[in-house]
Formats: structure tokens, C-alpha cells, sequence
């Protein structure tokens, strides 16, 4: 009924306007009439070839056609636009519509692999992991270095419990860029998920050679050598990150626990008073205290009931 309307109006004007010539052809494109769309919007083009959105729809009606080198001859940088598109709509909470660009970037120039990445993260965002994956794959197939390809393929993997294949994609990423600290930690917390305890542990001591504040590694390498029951090793690598992250409770009572087994019990419940006093909920720390202190010979005066109230 629109369409009809429009035609009337433009059989009353002397010459129709490339404005209402262009909304001639976003309805017939609507309608799915694309060989009279382009008829209408390229008349709108010759009147005013600087009618953006006559342009604009021209070019989408070539893409949802499949008409690629039309669109091409078109705009020559359609992929770039679009790209840009689609990550505003992207930014702007809008993963369906950022997808619909992206995968028209992707019509037009196949090969860019930044493309499929982008088409991967949107996939992502919508949930659908299997098909990220595949996006991923062929990005990586044209760049098989990418580095954020690489990235997200193995986060998707590792979630959802292939970690032998996370374990490969994070080693490859490793070895793009060998200066990487977080890329060897993420490949310590893969073996590690793989029970391959010992690996895990040069792993994440080649992490701290590159960066010797990677909390991250300073943690699980610190878990690793007290789960094997060094725990003097232990107190030392949580001791370096209670010195990067002091207002982290959990650090202060995990060198308290690794402390009391090495039988620093004085040592244990200062570290323990400390991760209570920045979190006085944290139960472990105050099971642990009362442990610590019931080992002592003479009670700290923190044993003798001035631990910070809970409630606090």
C-alpha cells in the first residue's frame, strides 16, 4: 500500500525527487523486489549522487541479493563500512544487527580474517557457541596467527571442557608471541586442568621469568607447590603476592595456611588477622586461626577473642 501510494505522489510531480525516488526503492527492496529497488535507487543516484542513504540501500539491496561486485563496484570500501557498522551496533548492545553487517563484510571481502574473528566474538555474545567456532577456524585458516582468533577459539574450548584442544590453541599462542606471560599461564591452567601437574608448574615458572608480578601465575604455581606439600615454596610465592595485592584477603589467609603447615604458627596468625580484618566473613581464615593458635604455646593476643566481629 505504501509502495502504491508512492507511485501516485510520483505520477503527480512533473520529475519525482531522488528523495522520494529513494524511498520508492527501500519499499520495493522491503518487498523483496530488488530488481525494481535498484531501478529506483540508481534514478535517485543519477538526480543526486551524494544521496547517502539512497547509496546506502542501493548497496545493502546488492548485499542481500548476493550481488557482491555489484556492491563492490558500488563502494569499493564496503567492507570497511560495514565493519565499522557493525561494531558500533556491536558496542551498542546490538549483537543480531552488529552480525548482519559483519557477515556482509565477510560477502564481500572473504579473505579478511579480522572478519571472521568479529563474526566469532558476535556468535559468542549470541550464545551460539558452535557456530563461533567455525567462524574462528576460518579465520585462523587465513591467518593462522591471529592472535585474538587464537584467543577466543581456546577460551571457547576450555569452557566448554575440551581441554586437550584449548591446551594446543594456547600453546600455538604461546608461540606467536613467546614473551607472553598470560598466554603461558593460560596454558599452565589448561594441563593443570588435564592433571598434569608438574608441566603446570614450568609452565607458570616461565610465566613469572617473563612478568615476576603475573598474580595470576604466583597463585596456581603457589596452590601447586602446597598441594605437593612445599609449603615453605608455598609461603614464599604467596608472600610475593600479598607484596603486589595487600588488600587481598585471600592471598593473607592462603600464606597463613601455608605458614601453619610449615609450623610458623606466630607468622600464620598474623597472616590470618590480616586477611580478617580486610574481609571478616572470609570463614576459612577464621578456622584457621583458632587452629593456629591452639598449636601455639602461648596465645597471641588475637586468640584471646579480638578477632573482628563477622558482622562487621
Amino acid at each position: 500500500e505504501t509502495l502504491v501510494a508512492l507511485k501516485s505522489a510520483a505520477a503527480l510531480m512533473k520529475k519525482p525527487t531522488a528523495e522520494h525516488n529513494y524511498h520508492l526503492g527501500h519499499i520495493a527492496d522491503l518487498l523483496g523486489r530488488t530488481d525494481e529497488a535498484e531501478r529506483y535507487l540508481l534514478r535517485a543516484l543519477g538526480l543526486d549522487p551524494s544521496h547517502a542513504d539512497a547509496r546506502r540501500q542501493l548497496l545493502f539491496t546488492y548485499l542481500e541479493a548476493g550481488r557482491h561486485d555489484k556492491a563492490r563496484e558500488l563502494n569499493p570500501n564496503a567492507a570497511q563500512s560495514l565493519t565499522q557498522i557493525a561494531a558500533a551496533r556491536f558496542n551498542a548492545g546490538q549483537p543480531a544487527e552488529a552480525l548482519k553487517h559483519y557477515r556482509y563484510a565477510a560477502a564481500i571481502a572473504p579473505d579478511d580474517a579480522d572478519t571472521h574473528v568479529n563474526i566469532g566474538a558476535t556468535l559468542t555474545r549470541l550464545g551460539r557457541a558452535d557456530a563461533a567456532i567455525l567462524s574462528y577456524e576460518r579465520a585462523l585458516a587465513l591467518a593462522p596467527e591471529h592472535r585474538q582468533g587464537l584467543t577466543q577459539l581456546a577460551h571457547l574450548h576450555f569452557n566448554a571442557g575440551r581441554y586437550d584442544n584449548a591446551l594446543q590453541l594456547y600453546r600455538r599462542l604461546a608461540a606467536v608471541d613467546p614473551d607472553d606471560a598470560r598466554a603461558h599461564v593460560n596454558v599452565g591452567i589448561a594441563l593443570g586442568r588435564l592433571q598434569r601437574s608438574q608441566e603446570a608448574a614450568q609452565t607458570f615458572t616461565r610465566a613469572l621469568q617473563i612478568d615476576p608480578r603475573q598474580q595470576s601465575a604466583l597463585e596456581r604455581l603457589a596452590a601447586l607447590r602446597f598441594a605437593a606439600r612445599d609449603y615453605d615454596q608455598a609461603a614464599e610465592l604467596y608472600r610475593r603476592l600479598v607484596a603486589i595485592n595487600p588488600t587481598s584477603a585471600d592471598a593473607h589467609a592462603n600464606l597463613g595456611s601455608a605458614l601453619a603447615q610449615s609450623g610458623r604458627m606466630a607468622e600464620a596468625v598474623q597472616s590470618f588477622e590480616r586477611a580478617l580484618r580486610l574481609n571478616p566473613r572470609l570463614q576459612t581464615a577464621r578456622v584457621n586461626i583458632k587452629l593456629a593458635c591452639e598449636r601455639m604455646d602461648k596465645p597471641a593476643p588475637v586468640c584471646a577473642g579480638h578477632l573482628p566481629s563477622a558482622a562487621e
